[in-house]
Protein backbone atom coordinates (compact mmCIF):
# COMPACT_ATOMS: atom_id res chain seq x y z
CA UNK A 1 0.00 0.00 0.00
CA UNK A 2 1.33 3.43 -0.95
CA UNK A 3 0.56 6.27 1.43
CA UNK A 4 0.91 9.63 -0.28
CA UNK A 5 2.54 12.09 2.07
CA UNK A 6 1.87 15.82 1.71
CA UNK A 7 3.31 17.02 -1.58
CA UNK A 8 6.15 19.49 -1.30
CA UNK A 9 7.35 21.95 -3.90
CA UNK A 10 10.67 20.12 -3.89
CA UNK A 11 9.08 16.76 -4.81
CA UNK A 12 7.29 18.01 -7.89
CA UNK A 13 10.16 20.28 -8.91
CA UNK A 14 12.54 17.32 -8.98
CA UNK A 15 10.10 15.46 -11.25
CA UNK A 16 9.53 18.43 -13.55
CA UNK A 17 13.28 18.99 -13.86
CA UNK A 18 13.92 15.33 -14.64
CA UNK A 19 11.32 15.30 -17.42
CA UNK A 20 12.59 18.61 -18.75
CA UNK A 21 16.11 17.21 -18.98
CA UNK A 22 14.83 14.23 -20.96
CA UNK A 23 12.19 15.93 -23.12
CA UNK A 24 12.93 19.64 -23.12
CA UNK A 25 10.32 20.65 -25.71
CA UNK A 26 7.56 18.51 -24.16
CA UNK A 27 7.68 19.76 -20.57
CA UNK A 28 5.97 23.11 -20.05
CA UNK A 29 5.89 25.53 -17.11
CA UNK A 30 3.31 28.14 -16.05
CA UNK A 31 3.11 31.34 -18.08
CA UNK A 32 4.47 29.73 -21.24
CA UNK A 33 2.32 29.56 -24.38
CA UNK A 34 2.03 25.74 -24.57
CA UNK A 35 1.11 25.54 -20.87
CA UNK A 36 -1.59 28.20 -21.06
CA UNK A 37 -2.98 26.77 -24.30
CA UNK A 38 -3.30 23.33 -22.72
CA UNK A 39 -5.33 24.74 -19.84
CA UNK A 40 -7.83 26.16 -22.34
CA UNK A 41 -8.48 22.68 -23.75
CA UNK A 42 -11.00 21.69 -21.11
CA UNK A 43 -14.77 21.50 -21.21
CA UNK A 44 -15.32 22.51 -17.57
CA UNK A 45 -13.64 25.23 -15.53
CA UNK A 46 -13.36 22.67 -12.73
CA UNK A 47 -10.27 21.59 -14.64
CA UNK A 48 -9.30 24.89 -16.26
CA UNK A 49 -8.97 26.68 -12.94
CA UNK A 50 -6.25 24.35 -11.67
CA UNK A 51 -2.61 25.19 -12.34
CA UNK A 52 -0.22 22.25 -12.18
CA UNK A 53 3.45 23.01 -11.50
CA UNK A 54 4.26 21.56 -14.93
CA UNK A 55 2.60 19.85 -17.89
CA UNK A 56 4.12 16.94 -19.82
CA UNK A 57 2.94 16.44 -23.42
CA UNK A 58 4.29 13.10 -24.66
CA UNK A 59 3.95 11.80 -28.21
CA UNK A 60 5.19 8.23 -27.69
CA UNK A 61 4.32 5.38 -25.34
CA UNK A 62 8.00 5.16 -24.36
CA UNK A 63 7.84 8.74 -23.09
CA UNK A 64 4.77 7.98 -20.99
CA UNK A 65 6.61 4.94 -19.65
CA UNK A 66 9.60 7.03 -18.61
CA UNK A 67 7.33 9.56 -16.90
CA UNK A 68 5.62 6.82 -14.88
CA UNK A 69 8.97 5.42 -13.77
CA UNK A 70 10.06 8.85 -12.60
CA UNK A 71 6.77 9.48 -10.79
CA UNK A 72 7.12 6.20 -8.91
CA UNK A 73 10.39 7.36 -7.35
CA UNK A 74 8.63 9.92 -5.15
CA UNK A 75 5.35 10.87 -3.57
CA UNK A 76 3.90 12.97 -6.38
CA UNK A 77 0.32 13.19 -7.57
CA UNK A 78 -0.49 12.97 -11.26
CA UNK A 79 -3.45 13.77 -13.51
CA UNK A 80 -4.05 12.20 -16.93
CA UNK A 81 -5.83 14.14 -19.65
CA UNK A 82 -6.86 13.01 -23.12
CA UNK A 83 -9.68 15.20 -24.48
CA UNK A 84 -10.51 16.94 -21.20
CA UNK A 85 -14.26 16.54 -21.75
CA UNK A 86 -15.27 15.83 -18.15
CA UNK A 87 -17.33 17.78 -15.65
CA UNK A 88 -15.32 16.28 -12.81
CA UNK A 89 -11.87 17.48 -11.82
CA UNK A 90 -10.31 14.14 -12.78
CA UNK A 91 -8.11 15.51 -15.57
CA UNK A 92 -6.32 18.22 -13.62
CA UNK A 93 -4.21 18.87 -10.54
CA UNK A 94 -2.90 21.83 -8.58
CA UNK A 95 -0.14 19.89 -6.83
CA UNK A 96 1.16 17.26 -9.20
CA UNK A 97 2.16 16.54 -12.77
CA UNK A 98 -0.36 16.82 -15.60
CA UNK A 99 0.26 14.31 -18.38
CA UNK A 100 -1.63 15.72 -21.37
CA UNK A 101 -2.08 13.17 -24.14
CA UNK A 102 -3.46 15.55 -26.79
CA UNK A 103 -0.42 15.12 -29.04
CA UNK A 104 -0.94 11.35 -29.05
CA UNK A 105 -3.68 11.71 -31.63
CA UNK A 106 -2.30 9.25 -34.17
CA UNK A 107 -4.61 7.26 -36.41
CA UNK A 108 -3.71 4.41 -38.72
CA UNK A 109 -6.05 2.14 -40.67
CA UNK A 110 -4.84 -1.26 -41.83
CA UNK A 111 -6.17 -4.79 -42.11
CA UNK A 112 -9.67 -3.60 -41.30
CA UNK A 113 -8.67 -2.12 -37.96
CA UNK A 114 -8.19 1.43 -36.69
CA UNK A 115 -5.22 2.21 -34.45
CA UNK A 116 -6.14 5.34 -32.52
CA UNK A 117 -4.26 7.45 -29.99
CA UNK A 118 -5.98 8.52 -26.76
CA UNK A 119 -5.59 12.23 -27.50
CA UNK A 120 -7.69 12.33 -30.66
CA UNK A 121 -11.16 13.81 -31.06
CA UNK A 122 -13.95 11.70 -32.49
CA UNK A 123 -14.72 14.05 -35.39
CA UNK A 124 -11.06 13.79 -36.48
CA UNK A 125 -11.09 10.01 -36.20
CA UNK A 126 -14.35 9.56 -38.10
CA UNK A 127 -13.34 12.06 -40.79
CA UNK A 128 -10.05 10.28 -41.48
CA UNK A 129 -11.78 6.90 -41.70
CA UNK A 130 -14.46 8.25 -44.05
CA UNK A 131 -12.08 8.00 -47.00
CA UNK A 132 -11.98 4.22 -46.49
CA UNK A 133 -15.79 4.04 -46.21
CA UNK A 134 -15.50 2.61 -42.71
CA UNK A 135 -16.10 3.95 -39.23
CA UNK A 136 -15.72 3.05 -35.56
CA UNK A 137 -18.08 3.10 -32.60
CA UNK A 138 -17.27 6.45 -30.98
CA UNK A 139 -18.70 9.65 -29.55
CA UNK A 140 -21.87 11.43 -30.62
CA UNK A 141 -20.30 14.88 -30.17
CA UNK A 142 -17.31 15.34 -32.45
CA UNK A 143 -15.15 17.30 -30.01
CA UNK A 144 -15.26 14.63 -27.29
CA UNK A 145 -11.90 12.94 -26.69
CA UNK A 146 -11.11 9.33 -27.52
CA UNK A 147 -9.53 8.12 -24.29
CA UNK A 148 -12.11 9.04 -21.68
CA UNK A 149 -15.09 7.87 -23.72
CA UNK A 150 -13.59 4.44 -24.42
CA UNK A 151 -12.46 3.80 -20.84
CA UNK A 152 -15.85 4.81 -19.43
CA UNK A 153 -17.95 2.60 -21.70
CA UNK A 154 -18.96 5.00 -24.43
CA UNK A 155 -22.49 5.35 -25.79
CA UNK A 156 -22.55 5.89 -29.56
CA UNK A 157 -25.09 6.40 -32.32
CA UNK A 158 -23.86 3.02 -33.56
CA UNK A 159 -24.26 1.25 -30.20
CA UNK A 160 -27.68 -0.29 -30.98
CA UNK A 161 -25.96 -2.15 -33.84
CA UNK A 162 -22.50 -2.81 -32.44
CA UNK A 163 -22.55 -2.25 -28.68
CA UNK A 164 -20.85 0.29 -26.47
CA UNK A 165 -17.64 1.86 -27.72
CA UNK A 166 -15.56 0.00 -25.12
CA UNK A 167 -16.84 -3.32 -26.44
CA UNK A 168 -15.32 -2.56 -29.81
CA UNK A 169 -11.75 -2.27 -28.56
CA UNK A 170 -9.65 -5.20 -29.79
CA UNK A 171 -6.42 -4.22 -28.07
CA UNK A 172 -5.14 -1.70 -25.56
CA UNK A 173 -1.51 -0.62 -25.51
CA UNK A 174 -1.03 0.24 -21.84
CA UNK A 175 1.66 1.68 -19.61
CA UNK A 176 1.40 -0.08 -16.26
CA UNK A 177 2.32 1.15 -12.78
CA UNK A 178 5.90 -0.14 -13.10
CA UNK A 179 6.36 1.69 -16.40
CA UNK A 180 6.21 -1.42 -18.56
CA UNK A 181 4.35 -1.23 -21.88
CA UNK A 182 2.03 -4.16 -22.53
CA UNK A 183 -0.80 -5.18 -24.82
CA UNK A 184 -4.16 -6.19 -23.39
CA UNK A 185 -6.46 -8.27 -25.56
CA UNK A 186 -8.28 -11.61 -25.47
CA UNK A 187 -4.98 -13.52 -25.62
CA UNK A 188 -2.46 -11.23 -23.89
CA UNK A 189 -3.30 -9.98 -20.42
CA UNK A 190 -6.98 -10.95 -20.77
CA UNK A 191 -7.76 -9.89 -17.19
CA UNK A 192 -6.46 -6.40 -17.89
CA UNK A 193 -8.45 -6.42 -21.14
CA UNK A 194 -11.58 -7.16 -19.12
CA UNK A 195 -10.91 -4.40 -16.60
CA UNK A 196 -10.27 -1.67 -19.16
CA UNK A 197 -13.66 -2.21 -20.80
CA UNK A 198 -15.59 0.20 -18.62
CA UNK A 199 -13.32 0.13 -15.58
CA UNK A 200 -11.94 3.62 -16.08
CA UNK A 201 -8.41 4.92 -15.74
CA UNK A 202 -7.29 3.04 -12.63
CA UNK A 203 -5.25 0.27 -14.28
CA UNK A 204 -2.78 2.19 -16.43
CA UNK A 205 -2.37 4.83 -19.11
CA UNK A 206 -3.65 3.64 -22.48
CA UNK A 207 -1.41 4.94 -25.26
CA UNK A 208 -3.22 3.33 -28.20
CA UNK A 209 -6.56 1.65 -28.88
CA UNK A 210 -7.08 -0.90 -31.65
CA UNK A 211 -10.70 -0.63 -32.74
CA UNK A 212 -13.07 -2.70 -34.84
CA UNK A 213 -14.25 -0.93 -37.97
CA UNK A 214 -17.56 -1.19 -39.79
CA UNK A 215 -18.66 -0.19 -43.29
CA UNK A 216 -20.52 3.09 -43.54
CA UNK A 217 -21.75 5.37 -46.29
CA UNK A 218 -23.85 8.50 -46.10
CA UNK A 219 -26.09 8.81 -43.06
CA UNK A 220 -29.36 10.56 -42.29
CA UNK A 221 -29.83 12.77 -39.27
CA UNK A 222 -29.34 16.10 -37.64
CA UNK A 223 -31.24 18.04 -35.04
CA UNK A 224 -34.76 19.23 -34.25
CA UNK A 225 -35.53 22.08 -31.84
CA UNK A 226 -38.86 22.30 -30.01
CA UNK A 227 -40.46 24.50 -27.41
CA UNK A 228 -40.31 22.83 -24.01
CA UNK A 229 -44.10 22.87 -23.70
CA UNK A 230 -44.21 19.82 -25.97
CA UNK A 231 -42.53 17.67 -23.32
CA UNK A 232 -45.45 15.24 -23.02
CA UNK A 233 -45.65 14.63 -26.76
CA UNK A 234 -41.86 14.28 -27.07
CA UNK A 235 -41.62 11.72 -24.28
CA UNK A 236 -44.50 9.76 -25.81
CA UNK A 237 -42.64 9.81 -29.14
CA UNK A 238 -39.50 8.64 -27.33
CA UNK A 239 -41.38 5.62 -26.00
CA UNK A 240 -42.87 4.89 -29.44
CA UNK A 241 -39.39 5.03 -30.98
CA UNK A 242 -38.11 2.55 -28.40
CA UNK A 243 -40.74 0.01 -29.34
CA UNK A 244 -39.81 0.20 -33.03
CA UNK A 245 -36.57 -1.56 -32.13
CA UNK A 246 -34.61 -0.36 -35.17
CA UNK A 247 -30.87 -0.81 -34.46
CA UNK A 248 -29.80 1.50 -37.28
CA UNK A 249 -31.59 4.42 -35.66
CA UNK A 250 -30.59 6.39 -32.58
CA UNK A 251 -31.82 9.48 -30.75
CA UNK A 252 -30.80 11.71 -27.84
CA UNK A 253 -33.53 13.84 -26.24
CA UNK A 254 -32.59 16.84 -24.08
CA UNK A 255 -34.75 19.42 -22.32
CA UNK A 256 -32.93 22.58 -21.33
CA UNK A 257 -33.70 25.90 -19.62
CA UNK A 258 -31.78 29.15 -19.46
CA UNK A 259 -33.57 32.15 -18.02
CA UNK A 260 -36.73 32.60 -20.10
CA UNK A 261 -35.64 30.04 -22.70
CA UNK A 262 -37.27 26.61 -22.43
CA UNK A 263 -36.46 24.27 -25.31
CA UNK A 264 -36.07 20.63 -26.22
CA UNK A 265 -33.34 19.37 -28.55
CA UNK A 266 -33.47 16.05 -30.37
CA UNK A 267 -30.36 14.56 -31.97
CA UNK A 268 -31.31 12.16 -34.77
CA UNK A 269 -29.18 9.49 -36.46
CA UNK A 270 -29.85 6.74 -38.98
CA UNK A 271 -27.18 4.52 -40.51
CA UNK A 272 -28.32 4.88 -44.11
CA UNK A 273 -30.16 7.42 -46.22
CA UNK A 274 -33.80 6.33 -45.90
CA UNK A 275 -35.18 5.91 -42.37
CA UNK A 276 -38.73 5.58 -43.65
CA UNK A 277 -41.20 6.43 -40.90
CA UNK A 278 -38.78 5.73 -38.05
CA UNK A 279 -38.77 9.31 -36.76
CA UNK A 280 -42.23 10.41 -37.92
CA UNK A 281 -43.64 10.85 -34.39
CA UNK A 282 -40.95 13.45 -33.72
CA UNK A 283 -41.25 15.10 -37.12
CA UNK A 284 -45.01 15.49 -36.68
CA UNK A 285 -44.58 17.54 -33.48
CA UNK A 286 -44.47 21.28 -34.12
CA UNK A 287 -40.82 22.36 -34.10
CA UNK A 288 -38.90 25.61 -33.86
CA UNK A 289 -36.32 24.33 -36.34
CA UNK A 290 -35.95 21.02 -38.17
CA UNK A 291 -32.57 20.30 -39.76
CA UNK A 292 -32.52 16.69 -40.94
CA UNK A 293 -30.62 15.68 -44.05
CA UNK A 294 -28.24 13.21 -45.66
CA UNK A 295 -24.54 13.80 -45.06
CA UNK A 296 -21.24 12.23 -44.09
CA UNK A 297 -21.04 10.84 -40.58
CA UNK A 298 -18.12 13.12 -39.65
CA UNK A 299 -20.10 16.16 -40.81
CA UNK A 300 -23.03 15.18 -38.61
CA UNK A 301 -20.74 14.87 -35.58
CA UNK A 302 -19.19 18.28 -36.24
CA UNK A 303 -22.66 19.78 -36.51
CA UNK A 304 -23.45 18.35 -33.09
CA UNK A 305 -20.45 20.25 -31.71
CA UNK A 306 -22.28 23.49 -32.43
CA UNK A 307 -25.11 22.39 -30.13
CA UNK A 308 -22.86 21.88 -27.13
CA UNK A 309 -22.62 24.76 -24.69
CA UNK A 310 -19.33 26.60 -25.11
CA UNK A 311 -16.44 25.66 -22.82
CA UNK A 312 -15.47 27.92 -19.97
CA UNK A 313 -18.46 27.13 -17.76
CA UNK A 314 -18.75 25.36 -14.47
CA UNK A 315 -20.47 21.98 -14.80
CA UNK A 316 -22.07 19.44 -12.52
CA UNK A 317 -23.65 16.26 -13.85
CA UNK A 318 -25.36 13.23 -12.36
CA UNK A 319 -26.59 10.00 -13.93
CA UNK A 320 -29.57 7.78 -13.11
CA UNK A 321 -30.47 4.38 -14.57
CA UNK A 322 -33.90 2.79 -14.73
CA UNK A 323 -36.03 0.36 -16.71
CA UNK A 324 -38.22 2.04 -19.36
CA UNK A 325 -41.63 3.13 -18.15
CA UNK A 326 -43.89 5.61 -19.97
CA UNK A 327 -45.12 6.91 -16.62
CA UNK A 328 -41.65 7.29 -15.13
CA UNK A 329 -40.44 9.16 -18.22
CA UNK A 330 -43.10 11.78 -17.57
CA UNK A 331 -42.58 11.80 -13.79
CA UNK A 332 -38.84 12.36 -14.18
CA UNK A 333 -39.44 15.33 -16.43
CA UNK A 334 -42.07 16.80 -14.13
CA UNK A 335 -39.77 16.57 -11.09
CA UNK A 336 -36.89 18.15 -13.01
CA UNK A 337 -39.13 20.86 -14.45
CA UNK A 338 -40.73 21.83 -11.13
CA UNK A 339 -37.45 21.82 -9.24
CA UNK A 340 -35.53 23.84 -11.81
CA UNK A 341 -38.33 26.40 -12.00
CA UNK A 342 -37.57 27.12 -8.35
CA UNK A 343 -33.87 27.56 -9.16
CA UNK A 344 -34.09 29.88 -12.14
CA UNK A 345 -33.30 32.86 -9.95
CA UNK A 346 -29.61 32.00 -10.36
CA UNK A 347 -28.39 34.08 -13.32
CA UNK A 348 -26.42 32.73 -16.28
CA UNK A 349 -27.30 29.12 -15.48
CA UNK A 350 -28.43 26.40 -17.86
CA UNK A 351 -30.34 23.37 -16.57
CA UNK A 352 -30.69 20.17 -18.58
CA UNK A 353 -32.10 16.66 -18.49
CA UNK A 354 -31.12 14.19 -21.20
CA UNK A 355 -32.68 10.81 -21.99
CA UNK A 356 -30.38 8.14 -23.45
CA UNK A 357 -31.88 4.87 -24.67
CA UNK A 358 -29.91 1.63 -24.23
CA UNK A 359 -31.75 -0.98 -26.29
CA UNK A 360 -31.42 -4.62 -25.34
CA UNK A 361 -29.35 -5.24 -28.48
CA UNK A 362 -26.37 -3.53 -26.81
CA UNK A 363 -26.15 -6.35 -24.25
CA UNK A 364 -25.10 -8.84 -26.93
CA UNK A 365 -21.56 -7.42 -26.83
CA UNK A 366 -21.01 -6.82 -23.10
CA UNK A 367 -20.59 -10.30 -21.66
CA UNK A 368 -16.78 -10.08 -21.34
CA UNK A 369 -16.54 -6.69 -19.69
CA UNK A 370 -17.06 -4.93 -16.39
CA UNK A 371 -20.46 -3.68 -17.61
CA UNK A 372 -22.04 -7.06 -18.50
CA UNK A 373 -25.41 -5.58 -19.46
CA UNK A 374 -28.55 -7.69 -19.41
CA UNK A 375 -30.75 -8.22 -22.45
CA UNK A 376 -33.32 -5.58 -21.50
CA UNK A 377 -33.89 -1.97 -22.49
CA UNK A 378 -32.53 0.63 -20.09
CA UNK A 379 -32.74 4.41 -19.83
CA UNK A 380 -29.73 6.47 -18.79
CA UNK A 381 -30.71 9.93 -17.59
CA UNK A 382 -28.12 12.69 -17.45
CA UNK A 383 -28.88 15.69 -15.27
CA UNK A 384 -26.66 18.73 -15.81
CA UNK A 385 -26.23 22.30 -14.61
CA UNK A 386 -23.87 24.78 -16.27
CA UNK A 387 -23.06 28.26 -14.96
CA UNK A 388 -20.62 31.16 -15.19
CA UNK A 389 -20.35 32.58 -11.68
CA UNK A 390 -17.68 30.61 -9.74
CA UNK A 391 -19.24 31.68 -6.43
CA UNK A 392 -22.22 29.47 -7.32
CA UNK A 393 -20.21 26.23 -7.50
CA UNK A 394 -21.33 24.70 -4.21
CA UNK A 395 -24.97 25.70 -4.51
CA UNK A 396 -25.16 24.29 -8.06
CA UNK A 397 -23.72 20.96 -6.92
CA UNK A 398 -26.15 20.84 -4.00
CA UNK A 399 -29.15 21.78 -6.11
CA UNK A 400 -28.50 19.17 -8.77
CA UNK A 401 -28.16 16.47 -6.13
CA UNK A 402 -31.52 17.60 -4.75
CA UNK A 403 -33.08 17.10 -8.18
CA UNK A 404 -31.39 13.71 -8.61
CA UNK A 405 -32.52 12.54 -5.17
CA UNK A 406 -36.11 13.47 -6.02
CA UNK A 407 -35.93 11.48 -9.26
CA UNK A 408 -34.44 8.51 -7.40
CA UNK A 409 -37.24 8.67 -4.83
CA UNK A 410 -39.80 8.54 -7.63
CA UNK A 411 -38.03 5.49 -9.03
CA UNK A 412 -38.33 3.77 -5.66
CA UNK A 413 -42.00 4.68 -5.30
CA UNK A 414 -42.71 3.16 -8.69
CA UNK A 415 -40.79 -0.03 -7.86
CA UNK A 416 -38.10 0.75 -10.43
CA UNK A 417 -35.16 0.02 -8.12
CA UNK A 418 -35.01 -3.74 -8.72
CA UNK A 419 -32.79 -5.53 -11.21
CA UNK A 420 -29.43 -4.61 -12.65
CA UNK A 421 -29.17 -0.82 -13.01
CA UNK A 422 -25.56 0.10 -13.79
CA UNK A 423 -24.58 3.76 -13.66
CA UNK A 424 -22.88 5.33 -16.69
CA UNK A 425 -19.50 6.67 -15.62
CA UNK A 426 -19.18 9.10 -18.54
CA UNK A 427 -22.22 11.01 -17.21
CA UNK A 428 -21.64 10.52 -13.46
CA UNK A 429 -20.57 12.95 -10.75
CA UNK A 430 -17.54 12.05 -8.68
CA UNK A 431 -19.49 11.14 -5.52
CA UNK A 432 -21.65 8.53 -7.30
CA UNK A 433 -20.70 4.87 -6.60
CA UNK A 434 -20.36 4.02 -10.27
CA UNK A 435 -18.10 0.97 -10.06
CA UNK A 436 -20.08 -0.68 -7.27
CA UNK A 437 -23.17 -0.72 -9.50
CA UNK A 438 -21.42 -2.84 -12.17
CA UNK A 439 -21.77 -6.61 -12.32
CA UNK A 440 -18.05 -6.98 -12.87
CA UNK A 441 -17.12 -4.99 -9.75
CA UNK A 442 -15.70 -7.91 -7.74
CA UNK A 443 -13.81 -9.16 -10.78
CA UNK A 444 -12.46 -5.65 -11.34
CA UNK A 445 -11.17 -5.56 -7.75
CA UNK A 446 -9.13 -8.69 -8.48
CA UNK A 447 -7.78 -7.18 -11.69
CA UNK A 448 -6.79 -4.04 -9.79
CA UNK A 449 -4.91 -6.12 -7.22
CA UNK A 450 -3.17 -8.05 -9.99
CA UNK A 451 -2.03 -5.07 -12.06
CA UNK A 452 -1.71 -2.36 -9.41
CA UNK A 453 -1.00 -4.16 -6.11
CA UNK A 454 0.54 -1.04 -4.53
CA UNK A 455 -2.27 1.28 -5.63
CA UNK A 456 0.07 3.44 -7.66
CA UNK A 457 -2.81 4.76 -9.78
CA UNK A 458 -4.56 6.09 -6.70
CA UNK A 459 -2.28 9.07 -7.26
CA UNK A 460 -4.62 9.97 -10.11
CA UNK A 461 -8.27 11.01 -9.90
CA UNK A 462 -11.24 9.05 -11.17
CA UNK A 463 -13.77 6.46 -10.07
CA UNK A 464 -11.92 4.04 -7.79
CA UNK A 465 -12.41 0.63 -6.22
Amino acid sequence: MIFITPITAEDIEVLCNALENLYFNKLHRPNTAPYEKELLRYWSVANTNTRPPCIFQPTLAAEVSEAVKLISKGDVLVAIKSGGHTANDFASTDEGLLIALGNMDQLDYRNGRAFVGPGGRWSQVIEQLDKYNVTVVGGRIGNVGVGGLLLGGGLSFLSPQYGLAAENVLNYQVVLADGSIVNANECENPELFFGLKGGGNQLGIVTEFTLKTYPIGLVYGGVIFYHGRYNTELLEAFETFRHKNEPKGSIVLTFTKTGDTDVAVLLVFFDGTDPGTLFEEFINIESIKLDLKIWKYAELLKNNDDLAIAPGLGWVIRTITYHPSPELLQVNYRIWNETTNELLSLPNTTYGITYHLLPASISNTTQKSVLDLESVDLIWIELANAWRNPTHNNIQIFQLKTVADAVEEAKLRMNQHNGYLPLYSNDAWKDQPVLKTLKGYNHLKKVKQLYDPHNFWDRTRGFRI
